[in-house]
């Protein structure tokens, strides 16, 4: 399935931390090195790390039967689950998303380094058979989508092109592949002698799918999901949930020709009015929406990834900078009910922006770095008081302020409790790399975890047992997905 677990250092040998934050002391002011460190020490790495480890399900039994048989590996592998809630109360299993969000970002953070910053290799072989197990027990023969059996086939779009990108993902990395061909190979007609998604499962259940039968009919069904796009970008979330469905279609070149076309046309309009009336219009974001708030970042941090598929541009980088460090810096007690994905949005759009640039406009580089440091200090105090509000005891994030969220991309995934969740902690982390990207000191980023982090890590997973789960309280119902 993989290479045998072995370290497999790349580059140079770790760095202690001290000798890693001498490098960014090199390259930053004190202040902002010092802003970076009460950030780094407030994004607890080591309590995340043995959080999340304890959210591992090593017996996933669907059938009832696998103990029974004698089975090392039951029917449904082992899995992550969402939230503590989760894990100990009947009514929920773990998800594909969960256990790849886990795994990445513990990869992504240095959690792993000496294995080549791949789990893959890091996990022993029993626990990669486990989870190669879940995400092939997951696909549907007749569409090749991904069901969680605690779901079902009923799931919008976002819910299902998700799961698939993940599901895929998992088992790329540890070297296998799913049991069927996948919806995306049925899209592209690589999929020989199979049924198409749709018609595996009939319009009315996967009214994307349909769409996607004629250039006309994905139009239609583009126009109506991004109608209010240049009042509220949020609607991007469904399309980029989307997206390896459309590219597999054929229709990805034609969603960046209409994208192009609504941001130039929005920066035109803008431009016009500010140009006539500064006093009472605000200058162009250079974004698709014509407020500074987290929904417009939101939108760039989405689409930016249409145009990183295509090799295209972004247009108009130095005014969708300064609207990306505006939104960063609005008040952690203003911008109304934000959630966790808000926080990480707002770095992590301009940091997806400047990866554009650098591959394609490298020369505007040096101006949009300074727009970004003229302010570092407030931007990462702003961040950290934002953060305060997700924040739990223990050391994680939850995705609402002061709970998990009860649900995902309308499926049910914990009670909703106050504690953390792999998506917000997830989230979290990622954003901890973006600050540090969006400051320019990428290349010497200070890591969140280490290889005793990792280790630790690996060895809860092999020693964790299946707990007995309680039943959900009468006086406390299962919220709505």
């Amino acid at each position: 399935m993989k290479e045998p677990r072995e370290a497999t250092w790349q580059g140079n040998a770790p760095s202690t931390k001290a000798e890693a934050w001498a490098r960014v002391e090199a390259a930053a002011s004190a202040d902002v090195v010092d802003a970076l460190k009460r950030l780094n020490r407030y994004l607890d790495g080591p309590a995340i790390v043995d959080w999340m480890a304890n959210l591992w399900e090593p017996y996933l039994c669907v059938c009832g039967s696998c103990a029974e048989k004698g089975r090392a590996i039951p029917c449904y592998g082992g899995a992550f689950y969402y939230a503590n809630s989760a894990r100990d109360h009947e009514g929920f299993l773990p998800d594909v998303e969960s256990t790849a969000q886990a795994l990445g970002r513990l990869a992504a953070n240095g959690a792993f380094s000496k294995y080549g910053n791949s789990y893959a290799r890091a996990l022993p072989d029993a626990i990669g058979q486990k989870l190669v197990r879940f995400c092939q027990r997951l696909e549907d023969e007749e569409s090749g989508y991904f069901y969680h059996p605690q779901w079902g086939s009923g799931i919008g779009a976002a819910r299902r092109g998700r799961d698939l990108g993940h599901a895929r993902s998992i088992l790329s990395e540890l070297g296998s592949k799913p049991l069927y061909p996948t919806a995306l190979e049925r899209l592209d007609g690589t999929g020989a002698g199979t049924k198409s998604p749709a018609a595996a499962a009939g319009t009315s259940a996967l009214s994307f799918e349909a769409s996607l039968q004629s250039e006309a009919t994905y139009l239609k069904w583009l126009y109506a999901n991004t109608a209010n796009i240049k009042r509220n970008t949020q609607g991007a979330h469904l399309l980029a949930s989307v997206r390896a469905q459309i590219t597999a279609a054929g229709y990805l070149d034609l969603t960046v020709d209409y994208l192009d076309r609504m941001l130039v046309e929005n920066y035109e309009e803008m431009k016009a009015a500010y140009d006539a009336d500064p006093a009472n219009n605000p200058p162009p974001t250079g974004l698709w929406q014509r407020t500074v708030d987290y929904h417009a970042v939101w939108g760039l941090l989405k689409l930016n990834g249409f145009y990183t598929a295509t090799g295209r541009p972004l247009k108009y980088p130095v005014e969708a900078m300064r609207t990306c460090v505006g939104a960063i810096l609005i008040d952690a007690d203003e911008g109304g009910n934000y959630h966790m994905n808000d926080v990480f949005n707002q770095w992590g759009a301009p940091g997806r922006l400047l990866a554009n640039v650098k591959k394609h406009h490298p020369e505007l580089l040096p101006e949009l770095y300074a727009i970004a440091n003229e302010n570092a200090v407030a931007m990462i105090n702003q961040t950290m008081a934002k953060l305060d509000k997700f924040r739990q005891a223990d050391g994680t994030y939850g995705y609402n302020q002061g709970t998990s969220s009860p649900t995902t991309q309308g499926t049910l995934v914990s009670l909703g409790l106050p504690e953390g969740d792999v998506n917000a902690v997830a989230l979290a982390m990622d954003m901890y790399g973006y600050v540090f990207s969006v400051l320019g000191l990428g290349d010497v980023e200070v890591k969140l975890c280490d290889d005793s982090d990792g280790e630790r890590f690996i060895k809860t997973l092999e020693t964790r047992t299946s707990a007995p789960k309680k039943p959900v309280a009468k006086d406390a119902p299962l919220p709505q997905a």
